[in-house]
C-alpha cells in the first residue's frame, strides 16, 4: 500500500511530514494535520510537529478558539488538548451534544456551550465539566440538554441556552424542563416545567415555559432569581463583616 506525506510547498523535495501515513488530510479550523497509521490517527501541525500521539481512533477538533479535542478510542469518548494532555479521560459514551435542533439560536458548536461547559454522556445521563476538566455539575443527572420537542405553532423554536444569563436548558429524570448555570447551579428554578421555548414576533425573541398548559416568562422568573441572589450576597457579605 502507497504510504502518504507532505513536501515543502518552497522546494517540494524537502519533507514536513515523511511518506510513512495510510492517510493525512488538513483541519482548517486548526491548520493542523490529521494524520492515520495503522487505524489509528495523530495530529501534527503544519511545520510537522506532533501534537496528538497516533494513539487514538477518531480526533475531531471542538473549535478553533478552544485549542480542545474530542478523541475516541475503543468506541468511549474523552477530551485531550492541542498537546495531547488529557482533560477528560476517553471512559464516556459520548462527548458534545447534538445542536442541530437549535438552529435559530445560531447555536453552531455543540462540544462547548457558552464557551465553557462540556456536555458528557454516561450511559443515559448528561454531565457537564468545564475546559480545564474539572466537572461542574454535580454528576450525571439530566436526561437530556435543551428542550428540543416543543409546541407546534408558527415562530416557535426549540431552547437550548440564555448566554446573556448564563444557563443552559437541562432536563431530570422524569423529562422535566429546568436551568443550570456555569457554576453547575440547577436550583435557578425548580424542575417543573413541561416545555422551554423561544417565540419571535417582529423579528424579536422572547423566552417561554409552560407548566400545567400555562405559559410563563423565562426571563422575568429569571430576573427575580438574580435580584433575591444578590440581596442574599449582600445579607451574607453584611453578616460576615465585608
Amino acid at each position: 500500500m502507497e504510504k502518504c506525506g507532505i513536501v515543502k510547498a518552497e522546494d517540494y523535495t524537502s519533507f514536513v511530514l515523511e511518506p510513512q501515513y495510510d492517510e493525512i488530510s488538513y483541519v482548517t479550523d486548526s491548520q493542523t494535520f490529521l494524520v492515520t497509521a495503522n487505524k489509528k490517527v495523530g495530529l501534527f501541525t503544519k511545520d510537522g510537529k506532533r501534537k496528538i500521539d497516533l494513539a487514538y481512533d477518531k480526533i475531531t477538533s471542538m473549535g478553533q478558539d478552544s485549542k480542545l479535542y474530542a478523541v475516541e478510542t475503543n468506541n468511549m469518548h474523552g477530551v485531550v488538548d492541542e498537546n495531547g494532555k488529557i482533560i477528560i479521560y476517553p471512559q464516556y459514551d459520548q462527548v458534545g451534544t447534538d445542536v442541530s435542533s437549535f438552529s435559530y439560536s445560531n447555536t453552531k458548536n455543540g462540544y462547548i456551550l457558552m464557551n465553557k461547559l462540556i456536555p458528557v454522556k454516561n450511559g443515559d445521563l448528561w454531565a457537564f465539566f468545564d475546559t480545564s476538566g474539572q466537572k461542574v455539575s454535580d454528576g450525571f443527572k439530566y436526561q437530556s440538554i435543551g428542550c428540543s420537542s416543543v409546541k407546534s405553532g408558527n415562530n416557535i423554536y426549540p431552547l437550548l441556552q440564555i448566554p446573556e444569563y448564563n444557563v443552559v436548558v437541562v432536563s431530570d429524570e422524569e423529562g422535566k424542563y429546568g436551568f443550570m448555570d456555569t457554576t453547575g447551579n440547577d436550583a435557578i428554578l425548580n424542575f417543573l416545567f413541561d416545555e422551554m421555548y423561544i417565540k419571535v414576533s417582529e423579528g424579536e425573541p422572547s423566552y417561554w415555559m409552560t407548566f400545567r398548559d400555562k405559559e410563563y416568562e423565562i426571563l422575568k422568573y429569571l430576573k427575580q432569581s438574580n435580584d433575591n441572589t444578590t440581596v442574599s450576597q449582600k445579607q451574607e457579605n453584611t453578616t460576615n463583616g465585608n
